[in-house]
């Protein structure tokens, strides 16, 4: 009791338990589907951790004005695990075992959801989840782990390469910088898994594009000045950051400061353009590159009030991660309300055989838990995010080198 106590001092815990209702919808009543997980308010992920917050709250606000589910009110327990992974995983022991919740979303990153994922499937439970990838952690978890990510760690830097093919070879870059984050998801993203074909290194090799510059740094790193000059005496025309959010915001920072001009500079570790912070950078930002798993323009189901909500809250690019977020609901719904069921193991095998009209499109999990790659290649143009790839979704032409 003495762990929670002082664990439990410091957090930020919002329970929502609608009973608004609409005209056309019935009041929900009995006991409450409580729906819990934990999110970064604070610290090192809180900017992330915010744009799944909103989606949460948003979500349960909508469902239980319209009815509830099952016609039982939602009610919501998200925890403040501060960006660190040993409250995290005390306080997903508390949502099992004393909030006894009926469905766990996961937390962001998988420097947290690693070390969630084997308690949460002690308990035969699923997890729900909107805020990591990691293509070995969906093998261990034998689909009762489901992402609403349309591509995984190893695939994050496929569309990248697939962008560069497309060009004439006159403009391709030819000589590789990489900056990666010590973090196992960032290194999975540079190396790949075990068995499985992905990661950055092994897409530069089958391609033919030369890494000069290879270079890890401490996920604590704040001064890239450094790395950046080492960057620019490499040689490299194509800068590679495998970066979490707030290292991303120092490169773009420091490579701007350092006037270096490569003809690429693409963010592949997480989707940063898709952040409000990224405006912060001014001219920094400019023609930068990430990826992620849907744009309005596709008009999936759900996109359009995503991108409403977070315009009255001030933001006018849609955050990757509130996609997602939204996604997982959408299903969770819909799985619920098709089975007509709390239980884990008849909510996942539905899940994992049917297919889901979601705000990252209609998609069918594979039978880890995954989805086929779908991913999006976005460049931070004038203010705003442009797909440059696949060419079949592109709202703009890619533009090189940086200016």
């Amino acid at each position: 009791m003495g762990v929670f106590a002082t664990v439990l001092a410091s957090l930020s815990m919002v329970l929502f338990a609608g009973s608004t209702t609409v005209s056309a919808a019935k009041a929900p009543s009995g006991p409450a589907i409580v729906i819990g997980g934990t999110l970064s308010l604070t610290g090192a992920f809180a900017e992330s951790g915010q744009q799944y917050y909103m989606v949460d709250k948003y979500w349960v606000s909508q469902i239980n004005k319209e009815g509830g589910l099952l016609g039982r009110p939602v009610k919501l327990v998200i925890y403040d695990d501060q960006s660190d992974p040993t409250t995290c995983t005390a306080l997903y022991q508390k949502l099992i075992n004393t909030d006894h919740v009926n469905f766990l979303l996961a937390p962001y990153s998988t420097y947290l959801g690693a070390p969630v994922l084997p308690i949460v499937l002690q308990h035969h439970m699923m997890l729900w989840n909107y805020g990591f990838v990691g293509t070995s952690l969906f093998d261990q978890a034998k689909g009762m782990m489901v992402s609403t990510y349309n591509y995984q760690d190893i695939q994050y830097t496929y569309g990248f390469f697939q962008l560069m093919q497309s060009l004439p070879k006159s403009e391709r870059p030819t000589k590789l910088a990489v900056l990666t984050d010590q973090n196992p998801f960032t290194l999975a993203v540079l190396n790949g898994a075990a068995g499985e074909y992905g990661g950055l290194v092994q897409y530069a090799k089958h391609y033919g594009y030369k890494i000069v510059m290879n270079q890890q740094y401490p996920s604590s790193t704040t001064d890239f000045t450094s790395l950046i000059q080492q960057a620019k005496l490499s040689g490299a025309d194509a800068l590679i950051a495998l970066a979490l959010p707030t290292d991303a915001l120092d490169i773009a920072r420091t490579v701007g400061q350092l006037g270096y001009k490569p003809k690429v500079e693409f963010f592949g570790g997480s989707q940063v353009t898709t952040l409000p912070n990224w405006s912060t950078l001014g001219t920094a930002d400019e023609d930068t590159l990430s990826t992620t798993v849907a744009m309005p323009n596709q008009n999936y189901n759900g996109l359009a009030q995503i991108v409403q909500l977070f315009k009255k809250d001030g933001v006018n690019v849609l955050p990757s991660y509130a996609a997602s977020a939204y996604a997982t609901f959408q299903i969770l719904q819909q799985a619920v309300t098709k089975t007509h069921s709390l239980n884990q193991t008849t909510v996942d095998k539905y899940v994992l055989s049917h297919q889901f009209n979601t705000a990252i499109g209609k998609i069918a999990f594979l039978k880890n838990g995954t989805l086929p790659f779908n991913g999006l290649v976005v460049q931070y143009q004038k203010g705003q995010n442009v797909v440059v790839w696949p060419s079949k979704y592109a709202t703009g032409t890619f533009v090189s080198p940086l200016p």
